[in-house]
């Protein structure tokens, strides 16, 4: 009974999500929510059917994205799950998430995204998952003073000191 031939093939080719893109304003204010565009790419095998890849927005004090950033998003947000049918399909996806500013923020940041930030998928690298877009001027908005009235004298004479009332 034995003799019998079996042939095995080759096993599927892995996936590999990469961020393509990110990109939001050039300045805002702590406490402010701003609009982040992330663009999620698939190249190489399928990734599995009915799940997503999720992606994170951070805030970086360099070009260099990593989980010890400051992070602006929510998982639970489903502008940060991009679906696997549509990478599997046209291997590539944009969506805008919402990302909030800390109010302990201030200064200069890189908004950077970061997909399969827990590593779900099977990439053929899991090292090339990141990207820093542009810089973020992060400062609190100025006062905006008005003059409600000022009175004073309706006459002086040179050199004379006179009291005069501003209220702001």
């Amino acid at each position: 009974a034995a003799g019998g031939s079996i042939t095995i093939g080759a096993a599927p080719s892995l996936p590999d999500l990469t961020v393509g893109s990110v990109s939001g304003p050039t300045s805002a204010t702590p406490g402010q929510t701003i609009s982040v565009s992330v663009q999620v790419q698939r190249t190489g095998g399928q990734l599995t059917a009915g799940s997503y890849a999720l992606a994170r927005v951070y805030l970086s004090s360099d070009t260099t994205i990593t989980t010890a950033d400051t992070l602006c998003t929510s998982d639970t947000d489903p502008l940060s799950q991009f679906a696997n049918a549509t990478l599997n399909t046209s291997g590539t996806l944009t969506q805008t998430m919402s990302c909030t500013v800390p109010s302990s923020l201030s200064g200069t940041y890189y908004l950077g995204a970061l997909v399969d930030p827990t590593s779900f998928h099977a990439e053929t690298s899991e090292t090339n998952n990141t990207l820093a877009g542009n810089s973020l001027s992060i400062a609190a908005p100025l006062p905006d003073l008005t003059v409600g009235s000022v009175s004073g004298p309706t006459s002086a004479t040179p050199g004379q000191t006179i009291s005069v009332s501003v209220q702001v």
